[in-house]
């Protein structure tokens, strides 16, 4: 696969609180696993952007109905989600390419306007390779990365 056909050189992946080791604040392998109700895996474009797009995005996309349990639950912006326990993950796509050329992803989807798309491969693909990913990634750390107007 070439490099010109992937969007961007570094993603972003959102890590809720219940996918963090707690006594390391690494990201557990299931952080990069697809869910049940999960086509492909959400990551934000990482090319020019700072890491609180990640948590942006996360909650731009809220259904209005579950808006206000959630926003209770963890906060209502980028710095209130960081200081519930959520995390951002830094990782290069080739890390993806490369590692599962194995088994190549199948696709990624359009990016969006809030620099959102998905990785598109087999469950297997990610179950089998989600250690590697997550021993791999770099963890944004700091309050200052999440500060600031949205």
């Amino acid at each position: 696969m070439s490099d010109d056909m992937w969007p961007c050189r570094y993603i972003y992946r959102r890590i809720h609180p219940d996918y963090i080791d707690k006594p390391t604040g690494r990201p557990l392998p299931s952080a990069f696993e697809l869910k049940p109700n999960e086509r492909g895996l959400s990551v934000i474009q990482d090319d020019d952007v700072p890491p609180k797009q990640a948590f942006i995005q996360c909650l731009a996309t809220l259904s209005s109905d579950r808006k206000a349990a959630f926003y209770k639950q963890h906060g209502s912006s980028p710095l209130e989600l960081y200081e519930h326990g959520w995390r951002v993950a830094k990782l290069p796509l080739a890390l993806f390419v490369s590692e599962l050329s194995d088994q190549p992803l199948v696709s990624c989807s359009d990016i969006d306007e809030l620099r959102h798309f998905q990785l598109f491969a087999d469950k297997s693909v990610f179950a089998d390779k989600s250690g590697h990913l997550a021993l791999n990634c770099e963890v944004i750390e700091g309050r200052h990365w999440f500060e600031g107007p949205s």
